[in-house]
């Protein structure tokens, strides 16, 4: 299958050989690809939430910046805990489509909490 050649057969045909790269499977090359996004974006994420007008203003304290910041990161502590929820369970015991549908599940809820309590203008349980 596509996916499951080695790089070193993938980047062949363009001339290139890598150390680490040349030994992985193309899927788990991607899936790292993925990976290294995904943690860009969070980071990104995260800077521009920290330091937002309404959670960091020129026109605070630092106490008042401090409390925010706390405020807006405990907005984020059940959606990280559920993602960490899934590798915390033994590989012997994981059905990966148990595992999925219950998190699908949760997080669909969490979003759909945050999205009408955020159309509200209200604060919403974590």
């Amino acid at each position: 299958a596509f996916f499951q050649k080695s790089m070193e057969d993938t980047l062949a045909p363009l001339g290139l050989t890598g150390g680490v790269v040349k030994d992985m499977e193309l899927r788990h090359f991607l899936l790292c690809g993925w990976g290294g996004m995904s943690l860009i974006l969070m980071g990104l994420s995260l800077k521009r939430t920290l330091c937002h007008p309404r959670i960091a203003g020129e026109d605070m304290d630092a106490s008042e910046i401090r409390f925010n910041r706390i405020n807006a990161l405990s907005k984020l502590a059940s959606p990280f805990l559920l993602c960490v929820a899934a590798f915390i369970v033994p590989p012997e015991f994981i059905r990966t489509r148990y595992l999925s549908v219950v998190l699908g599940c949760a997080l669909s809820l969490l979003t759909k909490k945050m999205i009408v309590f955020s159309m509200a203008k209200m604060p919403y349980a974590i």
